[in-house]
């Protein structure tokens, strides 16, 4: 067992009274606390003594095999062949929070696989002793060759697309440099910085981003104020545009340039999508039909109405 790998076993209680017992920090999430720990026992290694536990008896054994079986399968993660990181990234996750230990999720990998994937592990199952063999052997199968090279270009390749948030674009470049590994929080910076649509570089002051949250905050100011200027120009079209209606509605009525099928100027009846309206197409009273206000004498052609309805073309 590597030298603390014990303190991923202990509860948050069990971590505080070692970290008291230490005299290390106990503030913090359990994961900060449980690296704290581990950090301590590294630096000191001959205080790292995992804490004796009784030997199980045969029955409590099998018991507690298929409770923390029946856990795995309750979490609900599974992983069929695709986006293997992702899967280890969030088992691992699982792992600490749970505390199970390397064996025990090696015995639970027939709930975390499915199809393909569980096909697999049917048929390699037997060169591995321990779960990081497993893990490497994920590894190897699924990802593509040059893997690290490959990601390499990604993350220099990629960029803020149109439209695309700031926070959506950081996320997955920041997932990919976590994936390669090596950058510092300088070139984290650097790099998100560098890929950045033109309109935010001309916001955004690099001298003034020392850190990944100095860039988020400054990107998110840039869009609020991009959001209230799309307000604000949105507003202010929807004003000239409802000016320019009540100015036609004021006009007085023109059968040769006005709709004889909704009444708005611009446009013929030909070309209207607007909703029919009600009125007379030869002096513009609304709710009569032309033939209503302007009835035909003798065998005089009947006038046109905009809301009839038109046969069907042969």
């Amino acid at each position: 067992m590597p030298l603390t790998a014990w303190v991923s076993r202990l509860q948050r209680e069990h971590l505080e009274i070692l970290a008291q017992t230490y005299q290390i920090e106990t503030t913090g999430t359990l994961d900060e606390l449980r690296h704290r720990v581990k950090q301590h026992f590294l630096a000191m290694p001959g205080q790292a003594e995992p804490p004796t536990e009784p030997e199980p008896t045969a029955t409590s054994d099998l018991g507690s095999h298929s409770k923390v079986m029946n856990q795995i399968r309750k979490w609900g993660c599974h992983f069929d062949g695709r986006d293997p990181l992702s899967f280890l990234e969030r088992v691992t996750e699982l792992q600490e929070e749970y505390c199970y230990t390397d064996a025990q999720m090696k015995a639970g990998l027939p709930e975390l696989l499915k199809g393909e994937a569980l096909a697999w592990y049917r048929n390699e199952k037997g060169e591995w002793n321990t779960w990081l063999d497993f893990t490497n052997a994920l590894r190897r199968h699924y990802l593509p060759r040059r893997y690290q090279a490959k990601l390499s270009r990604e993350i220099q390749e990629r960029r803020q697309q149109p439209k695309e948030p700031y926070a959506k674009y950081a996320t997955a470049v920041q997932t990919m440099m976590r994936r390669a590994g090596g950058f510092t929080q300088a070139e984290k910076v650097d790099r998100l910085y560098e890929n950045l649509r033109a309109e935010y570089k001309l916001y955004v002051r690099l001298t003034d981003a020392t850190d990944l949250a100095d860039l988020a905050e400054q990107a998110a100011e840039f869009e609020d104020i991009t959001k209230a200027q799309e307000n604000e120009n949105r507003a202010e079209k929807r004003k000239v545009s409802t000016a320019a209606a009540t100015a036609a509605e004021a006009a007085p009525y023109d059968r040769t340039t006005a709709c004889w099928r909704c009444k708005q100027r611009g446009h013929s009846r030909f070309e209207c999508k607007r909703p029919a309206r009600k009125f007379c197409s030869q002096c513009g009273k609304d709710g009569v039909l032309t033939r209503e206000c302007h009835p035909r004498t003798g065998n005089a052609a009947p006038a046109e109405d905009p809301t009839a309805p038109r046969p069907e073309s042969a």
